[in-house]
């Protein structure tokens, strides 16, 4: 999208990073990415036309599925962050909106100020939507956790070594209360019954 939002602008061209390059536009969290899919990054730059000295930064992550899409969003997601209703899950705060939608993840984040209204966000997030895979469904691996006593906001799902174990070689972890009693609840998906006993043994 040209424009986000009314009177915010692109400046320049949509710059795309790969797996190689993506260091270069995320510098320390890059490694992140790449046990969850990560195959291409796309950016862009909305600048606001009364003060281009405040801008909205732009990027639209294409992960290897929903799930890991989920699992990044999920990594960034605060408990009591406002939430958007973009995308399949969405939160915002004042400095920035994150949702993912299909297997991509959206950040938006303001620079040049600490604040930015939500309904700039809100609207930015809107049109880079609207261009996205239609798919607003949640990974179907999370109706597992759809249960009273699992907190909400707190599922995530870990690509790789769920608790640090290597058997475990990835899974969905969510935190409940048990009579008051705080708890994890953990998922670990395998390809077959007989992979599944020997994950459980």
């Amino acid at each position: 999208a040209q424009a986000c939002a009314e009177g915010w602008v692109m400046d320049g061209k949509v710059a795309l990073f790969d797996k190689d390059g993506l260091f270069d536009r995320i510098n320390g969290e890059s490694e992140l990415y790449s046990p969850y899919g990560f195959e291409v990054l796309a950016y862009a730059r909305y600048e606001n036309k009364k003060d281009p000295k405040i801008a909205v930064d732009a990027d639209v992550y294409t992960m290897g599925s929903l799930l890991d899409a989920f699992g990044m969003y999920a990594n960034y997601r605060r408990k009591d962050s406002a939430e958007a209703g973009i995308g399949a899950e969405g939160t915002v705060t004042p400095s920035q909106l994150l949702f993912y939608q299909d297997r991509y993840l959206v950040r938006l984040q303001v620079t040049g100020a600490t604040t930015l209204s939500p309904d700039v966000f809100l609207a930015c997030a809107r049109a880079i939507s609207r261009n996205l895979p239609s798919n607003r469904g949640r990974p179907k691996e999370l109706d597992a956790f759809m249960v009273p006593a699992v907190v909400k906001k707190s599922e995530r799902y870990i690509a790789q070594s769920l608790l640090g174990y290597d058997f475990f070689r990835r899974g969905l972890i969510a935190e409940a209360l048990l009579n008051g009693v705080p708890v994890q609840v953990f998922l670990v998906p395998e390809q077959s019954r007989d992979a599944a006993r020997k994950t459980f043994d």
